[in-house]
């Protein structure tokens, strides 16, 4: 089931609320803060999310809609909200760990279920009892596994559901990926096994990342360079990503003829498949339906409360434990409801990274300059036919004596 922009049905309304929230003013202006002062991407990123390259620069970006994610999942209630981003606002702002900031997260969750169950007094063996099993029942019991990806795949999702094979491999990206493995040594972007995880962060950093084969060479890190700008991965910018490509191919002095092939399935693929206005998608996976909606040592939690503090309860039941986890089958599109979110650009309010390219002009003119061996073969042959041009005029003058 696919769900739309501003539809407010399925997954609990979740699109649409989350849709509305990036839409405010005091978010998107704590977005920007976020992305314009590098002090706040300087956070102490856990291990678990370490292996995904491209992540540290947009870490803290993916923390706020995490939390702004989980206030949709487990608090619901919109006369709480004001509140809620006023105090993240300060937890980001303030912490540079990124336990401390899941901890502050958490203390806030406590603070808006105890109001939602009327509880004023936290700190009782009772109180703390409920609180745990109201969250745990939101984020577990009832809660989701997710799977980002670009809307690119949307098609694929929505017909087959999530295939454990992965995704279909265009076979020009398969044509690309045995040219480049004649030069690395290794397969680069190939189709593997699908991964849910039961982590946020990572499914948003793979919606933001994709399409798959753009993915594969984010984490293959074959275009990992200071000289390069590598930010295409998620502003989806045209003109980055060719340069980069070229870049590649001349430092490993790739051949005319794989260079012109890799050039022009890069190019026509980014062209039929409008990279450039591509935005992500997450699938949401009951955990029920995959037999995962249960901590085996909850009840065991909650037997101990009184020993620990209720914040790191809380994070032993929202830590995530499958943040890459190989699913045994198919997961069929009766089981899946996705949802849109707005584009990289789009959540950062730059508009100006989005090269709405007319698709069938420049993709074919950038086409044809890239295959700088056969244009500058051409630029060549034309200069020897002016040139011979030249002499032939001279010779006529100079007979006729002009």
């Amino acid at each position: 089931m696919i769900i739309t922009w501003g539809k407010y049905n399925g997954v609990n309304n979740m699109e649409g609320k989350f849709y509305d929230i990036l839409q405010r003013s005091d978010i998107k202006k704590l977005i920007k803060e976020i992305m314009s002062n590098k002090a706040y991407n300087d956070i102490d990123i856990p291990l678990p999310i370490d292996n995904n390259y491209f992540i540290y620069d947009n870490y803290s970006l993916l923390l706020l809609l995490d939390a702004l994610f989980k206030y949709i999942l487990i608090i619901e209630e919109d006369r709480y909200l004001d509140s809620y981003i006023d105090s993240l606002n300060m937890i980001i702002k303030k912490m540079d760990n990124y336990n401390d900031i899941e901890k502050g997260v958490n203390t806030l969750l406590i603070k808006y279920v105890s109001k939602i169950l009327n509880i004023s007094n936290n700190k009782t063996h009772e109180s703390k009892e409920k609180i745990l099993r109201y969250i745990y029942k939101k984020y577990i019991v009832e809660g989701y596994f997710y799977y980002g990806y670009s809307s690119v795949h949307k098609n694929e999702i929505e017909e087959y559901g999530i295939r454990k094979s992965g995704f279909i491999l265009d076979s020009r990206i398969s044509e690309i990926n045995d040219i480049i493995k004649k030069y690395e040594d290794k397969d680069v972007i190939r189709r593997v096994n699908a991964n849910i995880t039961d982590n946020f962060i990572v499914a948003l950093y793979f919606a933001f990342i994709g399409p798959d084969y753009l993915e594969k060479l984010a984490t293959s890190k074959v275009l990992n360079s200071d000289s390069n700008d590598n930010s295409f991965y998620y502003t989806k910018k045209y003109s980055s990503f060719i340069e980069n490509i070229e870049k590649y191919i001349s430092k490993n002095n790739f051949n005319s003829n794989d260079k012109n092939i890799i050039l022009d399935n890069f190019v026509t693929v980014w062209k039929e498949n409008s990279i450039s206005k591509s935005h992500g998608c997450i699938s949401f996976i009951k955990r029920s339906s995959l037999n995962h909606n249960y901590l085996k040592d909850f009840e065991e939690i909650v037997k101990n409360i009184n020993n620990m503090n209720l914040v790191d309860a809380i994070s032993m039941i929202m830590e995530s434990r499958y943040t890459s986890y190989e699913i045994d089958e198919d997961i069929s599109p009766m089981l899946i409801e996705t949802i849109d979110i707005p584009s990289y650009n789009v959540i950062i309010d730059k508009n100006d990274n989005i090269e709405l390219l007319d698709e069938d002009v420049s993709l074919e003119n950038n086409l044809l300059l890239s295959n700088s061996y056969g244009f500058a073969n051409i630029c060549m042959f034309i200069g020897l036919i002016l040139v011979s041009l030249g002499v032939t005029i001279t010779i006529i003058i100079s007979t006729m004596g002009w």
